[in-house]
């Protein structure tokens, strides 16, 4: 009574572990399948059409290229931003940040110490401030002369309706060249590479320091599914075999197996609507450019996750379906031949009977009769 008394709780305990097994199996393969890979963030960012974006969005948040003494041109000209576009070309960026996503999932697999790539804006920096001083020039050409006689304070030739006195359009194309070459925060870095991204007071690069234990952490994370996989299956074999019979247990397994896979159907309709009805409209961005493209990139990570819980909610389904049919048909068959066995059988004993000769009675002996 006591090894059946906990035979029974010990079921009992597994099937309520296996869904919980289940569910994060399914979640945790949706997670690495959609951020574990270099490939699957290249297309969401490139859907996304961020490298279209990027260029505005930076000059944006740069604003001017004026350093502290507060002098500088305005980066969210219109005119600038044109130049800008031109020089740092959406092919240029996405190239780019292909090359930096590759380089750091190889450090990420630890095949290479710190991540290896090097962007080098400099020349394009160059072409940027040559650029932007030709229009400036030209526009400085159209302008008439100012009438006040005292020089303008924080003069900006993109905005500008008048030459101040002692500018001339060929002081504008040094005045530009110079404000974005050497000015302000814009392009302050213009190389960079692994080694050149550290945190301030520090003499390490963030990937060779702060950030050396990550990539075994990673390595690790990616090895959870196939862990979960396997202790679900021990999992259920365990039910099958500790149940009071196989059909039992395969019926319990069945049903768990199913209800997990409408659950996961569930959870993926709820995470679609959560994200793309609620959670995304919700958000007010200054930048209507940034917010549709985070509003694509919100849309492709949530369809990317939930066709992971589409397989697998069909998948569980679908053994759930065979654990309760499959011996459901195995005992209907074998009813059936044991039918079909026992009948043959009688049939033979009954053709048998008929192909034996008939017996003759043996002659009964009367009793002699006495003689008085």
């Amino acid at each position: 009574m006591l090894m059946t008394f906990l035979r029974r709780m010990l079921v009992f305990l597994l099937v309520g572990l296996l869904p919980l097994f289940l569910f994060v199996l399914a979640m945790d393969t949706g997670i690495i399948r959609t951020a574990g890979s270099s490939q699957n963030i290249k297309k969401f960012l490139a859907d996304s059409n961020i490298y279209s974006s990027a260029v505005s969005s930076v000059l944006e948040q740069t604003k001017t290229t004026a350093g502290e003494a507060g002098e500088g041109i305005s980066l969210t000209d219109p005119m600038v931003k044109q130049v800008a576009e031109k020089t740092f070309t959406p092919q240029f960026l996405q190239s780019n940040t292909e090359k930096v996503l590759d380089s750091f999932f190889v450090w990420l697999d630890g095949q290479a110490p710190i991540p290896d790539f090097r962007i080098d804006l400099s020349g394009l920096k160059d072409t940027f401030a040559n650029e932007a001083a030709k229009a400036a020039t030209e526009r400085a050409a159209t302008l008439p002369a100012c009438t006040n006689s005292a020089p303008a304070q924080d003069f900006d030739p993109f905005s500008a309706t008048c030459l101040p006195k002692g500018m001339s359009p060929a002081s504008i194309t040094d005045l530009v060249k110079k404000s974005i070459s050497s000015g302000g925060e814009f392009l302050k870095d213009p190389v960079i590479t692994a080694e050149t991204i550290k945190l301030s007071g520090s003499n390490q690069s963030v990937f060779a320091d702060q950030l050396k234990d990550v990539p075994d952490y990673y390595q690790q994370v990616k090895k959870t599914p196939l862990y979960l996989a396997i202790l679900s299956l021990l999992t259920a074999l365990a039910i099958v075999f500790l149940s009071a019979s196989r059909t039992r247990g395969l019926r319990r397994l069945g049903i768990t197996l199913i209800t997990v896979g409408v659950l996961l159907l569930t959870l993926a309709y709820v995470l679609n609507w959560s994200v793309n009805k609620k959670l995304v409209p919700q958000l007010n961005m200054e930048s209507k450019v940034i917010q549709e493209t985070i509003t694509t990139l919100a849309a492709d990570i949530t369809a990317n996750i939930n066709q992971t819980y589409y397989t697998f909610s069909g998948l569980y389904a679908g053994l759930g379906v065979l654990a309760i049919a499959v011996p459901m048909f195995i005992h209907r068959r074998s009813g059936h031949l044991v039918h079909e066995h026992a009948a043959k059988e009688h049939e033979a004993s009954a053709a048998k009977e008929a192909q034996e000769p008939e017996l003759k009675p043996k002659p009964t002996r009367k009793p002699p009769v006495k003689i008085q």
